[in-house]
């Protein structure tokens, strides 16, 4: 008897073609701490995500966790966690200036606090990359 996970491989092989909705997007939800991504990941699956479509895990502020997903599962996503009562953010932007809450930076001006928020985002892109599976790293690189 195959497992889902099994399944799940063997369908891939046989994946829809290319869609118009290429790329990928980070989309931003409400979290209480810091959680290990293996139990982030543990507590997706439990409702009713697919984690094999969640690309990347990470926190780019203390009340907020980031998922990396293809355009073609955003919506899905989405819906999936809204109907457990989970709705995303929207309107949050990691590189805002208001994202740079440790208090060794808080005398810098507005400007250099957006500067450092742009610096930590695209740092924080380049260190998911090896934890992507290869062949769709090198697109999530491009991409980004």
């Amino acid at each position: 008897m195959l497992f889902t996970t099994q399944i799940n491989k063997a369908l891939s092989a046989f994946s829809t073609p290319t869609t118009t909705r290429q790329g990928f997007t980070y989309l931003y939800y409400p979290s209480k701490s810091r959680i290990s991504r293996k139990t982030q990941r543990s507590n997706l699956n439990s409702l009713g995500v697919n984690n094999n479509r969640i690309l990347d895990i990470h926190y780019p502020s203390r009340t907020v966790v980031a998922l990396l997903v293809h355009n073609d599962y955003r919506e899905e996503l989405i819906m999936i966690l809204k109907i457990h009562g989970v709705s995303n953010l929207p309107d949050y932007t990691p590189t805002h200036p208001t994202t740079i809450s440790d208090p060794q930076f808080k005398n810098l001006s507005s400007t250099e606090k957006s500067s450092l928020a742009i610096e930590k985002h695209n740092n924080r892109l380049v260190r998911a990359l090896p934890f992507i599976r290869d062949h769709i790293a090198k697109a999530v690189a491009r991409f980004f």
